[in-house]
């Protein structure tokens, strides 16, 4: 579902390119806090950024929406459909201590 190149591009992986690598540095983001699942299907910040964490959010949101853009030309979905929906799955897998952000627009901590 993507060549090769893309597997170990940060994001890749939740948008539904199969791991590359046990422990991506989004997963490592994600863990600390420092980035979080939205609800639109991209990563945002629970906490205020470092440049590294500013710079990881682009790139990924970047592939997710290179991604979400292929799914929505492939299928005749708005864009933003696709990645709503690929948001909802996102938060819905998100791991118990790990943050997202919610319906009303705040920052939750999965417990």
């Amino acid at each position: 579902m993507g060549q090769a190149r893309g597997l170990a591009e940060p994001g890749c992986r939740e948008a539904g390119v199969a791991p590359a690598v046990a422990a991506s540095p989004l997963d490592e983001a994600r863990a600390a806090g420092r980035l979080g699942e939205q609800l639109d299907g991209y990563v945002g910040f629970p906490k205020p950024p470092d440049d590294a964490t500013e710079e990881l959010a682009t790139k990924v949101n970047g592939n997710r929406r290179a991604h979400y853009k292929k799914i929505a030309k492939q299928t005749g979905a708005p864009l933003k459909a696709v990645a709503a929906q690929a948001g909802k799955k996102l938060v819905a897998k998100v791991p118990k201590g790990q943050f997202y952000r919610n319906a009303d627009d705040e920052w939750v901590e999965k417990r």
